[in-house]
C-alpha cells in the first residue's frame, strides 16, 4: 500500500467544510498489512493538534484496554472515518462521510483486512451499510449487541464501542472491556480448526462458510464444540459450532 500518497491526498482533502476549521488531516497508521482495520469515528481536538491518533483522552482508555487483554497491536492498521476533527465533538454530517469515506474505502480494499473493527455507532453504520449488513436504526440499540461479530463473504466485521465511551459513561466499562477481549480471542485460530468436521463440511459445499469464518477462525471461545472438546465430553460430527445437530451431516 502507497501509505505516502493516500496520506498526502487527505492532508490535501478540502472536499467538506471541516478542511477550514482543522488544524490537520489525521493519516492512519499501524501496519498496513495487518490482519485488524480499526475504524474510528474522527480524531479530537487533540489528535487534531498533534497530528496524531488516539493521543487524547480516548487513546488513553484505549490504550489501557490493549494493555488489559494483551493485544498484539503489530497486526492492527488504525484509521478514520472521518479524518478531521468534528468542532465542538459534534455528531459528523451525512454530507461531511459522503466526502470522506472514499478514503476509507480506498484504505480497505488496499489493506484487505480479514478483520474490520468500526468504533462507535457512525463507523459501524457507514462499514454495515457497505456491506449489507442488518444495522440498528438507533444508538441505543447498536450498543445493545455491540461486539457480535459478522461475516460479509469477504471479511468479519466486529462492531465496538468507542473507548469515549467510557469517558462519558463509566458504569459501562466492564461491558466494553468484556466485547474487547474478543480481539484477543481473534488474534489466533481454533487450535482445532484444520481438523474440525466444519472445514471439511464447508470445503465441500454443505454448509455455509460463516460457520467457519465465525467460529473455527473467528471468536472459536463461543463455539459449543470447542467448549465441549475443552471439557473431554464426547460430541458428533454433525454438530454445528452453535450446538445444532444436523442428521443429514451425519451422510456426509
Amino acid at each position: 500500500m502507497n501509505r505516502q500518497k493516500i496520506c498526502s491526498q487527505i492532508k490535501n482533502c478540502h472536499k467538506c467544510e471541516l478542511a477550514i476549521s482543522r488544524n490537520n488531516a489525521i493519516c492512519p497508521e499501524g501496519n498496513p498489512k495487518g490482519r485488524f482495520l480499526i475504524v474510528a469515528q474522527a480524531p479530537g481536538e487533540q489528535e487534531d493538534k498533534a497530528d496524531s491518533m488516539f493521543v487524547g483522552p480516548s487513546g488513553t482508555v484505549l490504550r489501557q484496554i490493549i494493555t488489559e487483554h494483551r493485544l498484539n497491536t503489530k497486526n492492527y492498521y488504525w484509521t478514520n472515518l472521518l479524518k478531521c476533527n468534528l468542532p465542538h465533538n459534534r455528531k459528523p454530517k451525512q454530507r461531511e462521510i459522503d466526502a470522506c469515506s472514499e478514503f476509507l474505502l480506498q484504505e480497505i480494499e488496499e489493506v484487505k483486512p480479514e478483520i474490520i473493527v468500526p468504533l462507535g455507532f457512525y463507523a459501524s453504520r457507514f462499514i454495515f451499510s457497505q456491506f449489507h449488513l442488518d444495522f440498528p436504526v438507533e444508538k441505543a440499540e447498536f450498543y445493545k449487541n455491540f461486539g457480535e461479530l459478522q461475516w460479509t463473504g469477504k471479511f468479519k466485521v466486529l462492531p465496538l464501542a468507542h473507548p469515549a465511551s467510557i469517558l462519558h459513561r463509566p458504569e459501562l466499562k466492564e461491558n466494553i472491556s468484556e466485547k474487547y477481549a474478543i480481539l484477543k480471542t481473534l488474534e489466533t485460530y481454533c487450535c482445532w480448526h484444520r481438523s474440525c468436521p466444519m472445514k471439511k463440511f464447508t470445503e465441500k459445499g454443505i454448509i455455509d462458510p460463516s460457520w467457519r469464518q465465525l467460529y473455527c477462525l473467528g471468536n472459536w471461545q463461543n463455539c459449543v464444540r470447542f467448549q465441549m472438546e475443552s471439557r473431554g465430553q464426547p460430541h458428533p460430527d454433525w454438530m454445528l459450532p452453535d450446538g445444532t445437530l444436523m442428521e443429514y451431516l451425519k451422510q456426509c
